[in-house]
């Protein structure tokens, strides 16, 4: 009796095994990670440009704008083109409140050229000093990096909008901010394949309104630059 209780017992440790081990571990995923992954995974070799604007308002007034876009032919050899923007106010012009920059340069095979009075204009650059307004200026997002946040999902898109604390924003931005009583940071990504789509960052002090927002492209890019015209 106890032989066949023995083989019993047995019979049914291996039935109770098989099926824990038939079982899938479900891993839950926290929407935060989503963000991180989308950070750290930012190949900035991988994008075919991006937009870098800022502002600055002081008491509500438009004092500065920049607006950088700069587009990336990864064709042999490869070629980039950068637009520059810049609006100021303008301390001695009356007529003209603001002062505006425009311009535009190039870059192909360690030259970057621009062109002064129909003539083109050479100087030496490495390509990894052309193209650094590609890298993403995030680094290391945690949970405790923000006083709060929510994230939302709009279509295909994860939004996390929060508020970070004043200590954090020289390990995510590496710079510092004072005399700052608020600020907000807002990211998007991609859900499924999260591509870091664009992030804006502004802060505010009691007079002065700063914002920042950057913005990859993923789409392929072809270049006719002046000199091959």
């Amino acid at each position: 009796m106890n032989k066949y209780l023995s083989i019993f017992l047995m019979g049914l440790s291996l039935l109770v095994l098989s099926a824990c081990g038939g079982e899938e571990e479900i891993i839950e995923i926290d929407d935060f990670t989503y963000f991180v992954n989308a950070i750290d995974q930012y190949n900035a070799e991988e994008v075919d440009g991006v937009s870098v604007h800022t502002t600055q308002h002081l008491e509500g007034e438009l004092i500065h704008e920049e607006r950088v876009e700069l587009l990336i032919d990864y064709s042999s050899p490869l070629k980039a083109k950068t637009t520059y923007y810049e609006k100021e106010l303008s301390p001695f012009n009356l007529d003209n409140m603001y002062q505006i920059t425009e311009r535009e340069n190039y870059y192909r095979n360690g030259q970057m050229f621009t062109t002064v009075e129909g003539d083109f204009t050479y100087s030496n650059v490495s390509e990894s000093t052309y193209l650094r307004s590609r890298n993403l200026v995030i680094k290391g997002l945690s949970k405790d990096n923000f006083v709060d946040y929510n994230i939302q999902m709009i279509d295909a898109f994860m939004i996390l909008e929060g508020e970070l604390k004043i200590g954090s924003v020289r390990s995510i931005f590496g710079t510092d901010i004072s005399m700052v009583e608020s600020n907000q940071i807002r990211i998007v990504i991609e859900q499924e394949t999260e591509h870091f789509i664009e992030f804006e960052f502004t802060y505010s002090s009691a007079t002065t309104n700063m914002m920042v927002e950057f913005k990859p492209l993923y789409q392929e890019v072809n270049l006719v630059l002046p000199d091959e015209e």
